[in-house]
């Protein structure tokens, strides 16, 4: 008799352990509070272990033959003007833009396809109530049915009510004090296959994304406390951004007036989610809803794909099932509290949340070369000049820190704070502009160990992704993944 699954959510993760789960005779079926399949969504990257399980998978070149087709990331002034960039020709495979970039919903429609020739979908559905016993789950559905399932497993993303309901009070989010839109505008014959980046005063930021469907993703993003904006209305929360990008420049009226008429609106209030279990009897949590990471850590689809992977393994391997749950949280929890890890504030070394900036317009400063920036704070962006006190400096780490990567012991910061640069001997940085200079030489982008966390120290970030592209946690401990 086949074991019965039932996954909640039809994204990235669910449909990953749907493909795993199916091909191995469960009985699985997936449920999706949406009417129908979700196409749309932004950019995301698989990088490392994650495009090896899409490679067990028989998927990888697929995503790659569907990515974006971007070619690097440039930041730019009000004008337009780019005042530095990382382009994929220079940065190889694992630079700032990615290899592997491709639409969320490209990706998920990827796993979705193959899945459901091994899964039941039902869509328009959601999770009413559970009633668990020591053989399983009873559920009651929106839409009035009951059913019994061995495992329920639920991928519905960072928001997720199933896991409120299974887990309450359990969520001990860490908030980003980061506000971002996503959606998508239509394509003017001047964008290029460039991410641009415009950093405005006031903890502003405005980007533009290339795509493969003749449209451009935009973000809008904030820097401020979390005030619920997540559970307001969709036109309430256009109207704020109006208000806040209506003087911000670059290319804001533009996405603003794409704004709306989109169809894909997305508004979200960055935060971890942090669980101090995965599992409760028959129901485990995998994806966002166990761990998001944010965009911020980078690495939020790698995991979401690593850890469906894991999960379904355990289980194919294992008939007990809270010893293949316990298995699966044992494998992935370290990989994740990596992740999560970033960025944060460690003794010696000042690296302050965009929020608790003094002065600063924005925490993403421009990248400038080592030598030009320790040498002159006027390297440092017109924009930070304008509202706050711009000075550069140069740290030496011990040779026993030297970086992985580039075999650096030399990090210099663009710092821009409201403190002077004698004011204390390591001042809070609110804009930090890092660049390793490696054996490469001094142009920006030599060393950079990954896209997404400015605020952190080269070598945090470089030593972070060296453990996270390997995917040492998992590999160590679960010996089906690199083997």
């Amino acid at each position: 008799m086949s074991r019965r699954v039932l996954i909640t959510g039809a994204s990235v993760a669910g449909n990953t352990v749907a493909w795993w789960l199916g091909r191995a005779g469960f009985d699985v079926t997936v449920v999706e509070r949406a009417s129908g399949f979700r196409d749309g969504g932004q950019n995301i990257d698989v990088r490392g272990v994650g495009r090896e399980v899409l490679r067990r998978m028989g998927l990888e070149q697929t995503a790659l033959e569907q990515g974006t087709g971007e070619e690097g990331t440039a930041w730019v002034e009000e004008d337009g003007t780019i005042v530095a960039q990382f382009l994929t020709a220079d940065t190889g495979t694992d630079g700032p833009t990615a290899e592997m970039e491709i639409l969320r919903g490209d990706l998920a429609r990827l796993l979705y396809e193959p899945a459901k020739d091994h899964a039941t979908y039902r869509f328009g559905d959601s999770i009413a109530d559970i009633a668990q016993d020591d053989d399983g789950a009873t559920v009651k559905f929106a839409g009035g049915i009951t059913e019994r399932y061995e495992l329920v497993i639920v991928a519905e993303g960072v928001g997720s009510q199933t896991r409120e309901l299974v887990f309450p009070g359990e969520n001990a989010p860490r908030w980003m004090d980061l506000t971002t839109a996503y959606f998508t505008i239509p394509r003017q014959p001047e964008d290029d296959r460039l991410w641009r980046w415009y950093n405005a005063p006031g903890g502003r930021s405005v980007s533009l994304r290339p795509d493969r469907h003749g449209t451009a993703r935009a973000m809008l993003s904030l820097q401020q406390p979390p005030r619920g904006e997540q559970d307001w209305s969709v036109e309430r929360q256009k109207a704020g951004l109006r208000e806040r990008f209506a003087d911000a420049g670059w290319q804001s009226a533009r996405v603003l007036a794409g704004m709306e008429t989109t169809d894909d609106f997305y508004l979200d209030v960055l935060r971890q989610v942090r669980m101090p279990r995965w599992s409760k009897g028959h129901v485990v949590l995998t994806g966002d809803a166990a761990w998001c990471a944010t965009p911020i850590a980078g690495y939020g689809t790698t995991l979401a794909v690593t850890g469906a992977y894991v999960l379904a393994q355990e289980l194919i391997r294992s008939t007990e099932v809270l010893a293949a749950l316990a298995a699966y949280e044992q494998a992935m929890r370290p990989m994740v509290e990596d992740a999560q890890a970033y960025p944060r504030s460690r003794r010696g070394w000042p690296t302050r949340t965009a929020s608790s900036a003094s002065g600063c317009s924005t925490a993403f400063s421009t990248w400038r070369a080592a030598p030009q920036c320790a040498a002159s704070p006027a390297s440092c962006s017109a924009a930070a000049r304008r509202t706050s006190t711009c000075h550069a400096t140069t740290l030496r780490r011990p040779k026993r820190q030297r970086s992985p990567r580039t075999g650096s012991r030399r990090t210099a910061y663009c710092r821009c704070s409201g403190s002077s640069p004698g004011s204390a001997s390591r001042p809070s940085l609110s804009r930090a502009a890092v660049v390793t200079v490696g054996r490469q030489g001094d142009q920006p982008g030599h060393g950079l160990a990954r896209r997404r966390l400015p605020l952190l120290p080269a070598r945090d970030r470089a030593d972070a992704r060296a453990r996270h592209a390997s995917g040492h946690h998992v590999r160590r401990r679960y010996p089906l993944i690199g083997t």
